[in-house]
């Protein structure tokens, strides 16, 4: 991703979005493929517990309502909900945050935005420890979709850009 750097920030740039669940933060600690005034640095501290500060966010209300509840208990192997917690970042809106760093993040950038996670409803909702965690991750997983939906017209000269948000889950 370091490498194709500028086109990531001019795809978002011209209307599209970057969403980032959880990355080992052993494989990119630092986000460096972020414009500037942008930052996100991971660190390895996991945790069952946090709190969704913007519970009015359409990330949690489209098309499936998203409480705290909903999210508590995920497991996947050893890990719980919060795995590769953001240590630090500048620049974004905390939408969840776990023991006080945040855990779900957007920035809006020229005309799209870049989203970055803490959790991991992609491969919760798959290899999930058990029916709750892949049922509710699965839940999420069609709130994400739906959201990215509303960027999925960005135009890109030269490019080929998909509209993800009809795949079926």
């Amino acid at each position: 991703l370091d490498k194709n750097a500028e086109m990531i920030q001019d795809f978002v740039k011209n209307g599209g979005i970057v969403w980032e669940p959880t990355q080992a933060d052993q494989n990119e600690a630092n986000v460096d493929w972020l414009p500037p005034g942008l930052s996100c640095v991971r660190s390895d501290r996991d945790s069952p517990d946090f709190e969704i500060l913007e519970a009015d966010h359409r990330l949690f209300n489209e098309p499936n309502r998203m409480t705290e509840q909903t999210f508590k208990g995920w497991g996947h192997q050893g890990w719980p909900t919060v795995w590769e917690v953001i240590a630090s970042q500048k620049g974004f809106d905390i939408l969840m945050e776990s023991l006080g760093q945040p855990v779900i993040m957007e920035a809006e950038f020229g005309k799209g935005k870049f989203l970055m996670m803490a959790i991991a409803p992609d491969k919760y909702y798959i290899v999930g420890n058990d029916d709750h965690t892949k049922d509710m991750a699965k839940l999420f997983m069609e709130n994400l979709i739906n959201y990215v939906e509303e960027f999925a017209a960005v135009e890109v000269e030269g490019k080929l850009a998909t509209k993800w948000a009809h795949l079926k889950m």
